[in-house]
């Protein structure tokens, strides 16, 4: 059996909220965290985690998640420049051992260059998987 680990995820959006649901099935202590209540009141009744209102970079909220005992970090949020800044601040000053983020724009991954911070990257995936359909089909 997996160790349970302490899972911080930034953006309640579906990306979010679907690992965020995922990860807490696996028995992990999950947080979900999201400056629109709109979106953190749709997370589903079946999510075992915490849900907490606020700006992840705000001091106040990063204080109430104690961000600094995270085994996992995932920033999804909509805005690039957010998920660099958060990964960032998560790798450099809190020593976060594992951190995910999506970006949208893959050049803007050259920021991390040299970090170990996985960065997912939609468009990047969505090209790999329509040549691989493409492929089979061809």
């Amino acid at each position: 059996m997996r160790p349970k680990q302490r899972v911080i995820i930034v953006g309640a959006g579906d990306l979010g909220k679907s690992m965020a649901e995922k990860l807490s099935h696996l028995n992990n202590e999950v947080t979900l965290i999201d400056q629109d209540e709109q979106k953190l009141s749709s997370v589903s009744t079946n999510f075992g985690g915490n849900v907490v209102l606020g700006d992840a970079a705000s001091s106040e909220v990063l204080k109430e998640i104690n961000l600094g005992e995270c085994d996992l970090f995932i920033s999804a949020t909509e805005c690039d420049k957010t998920n660099l800044y958060l990964a960032l601040l998560a790798k450099k000053y809190y020593r976060i051992p594992k951190i995910y983020i999506r970006l949208y724009d893959k050049n803007k991954s050259k920021v991390l260059e040299g970090e170990s911070i996985t960065i997912v990257c939609p468009a990047e995936l969505s090209v790999k998987q329509l040549e691989e359909t493409l492929l089979r089909e061809v």
